[in-house]
């Protein structure tokens, strides 16, 4: 599950265009609520 999400993320940056908001605002959010409860 880790390693899909960590993908995914970084998806989300090579796909940025289809995004309705700034990549990167994007990527922190998943990245801080996300990385953290997978690895609990």
């Amino acid at each position: 599950m880790a390693i899909a999400v960590i993908y995914s993320l970084i998806m989300n940056i090579r796909n940025k265009d289809i995004l309705p908001r700034n990549h990167m605002e994007t990527f922190d959010f998943m990245a801080t609520h996300l990385i953290d409860n997978l690895y609990e």
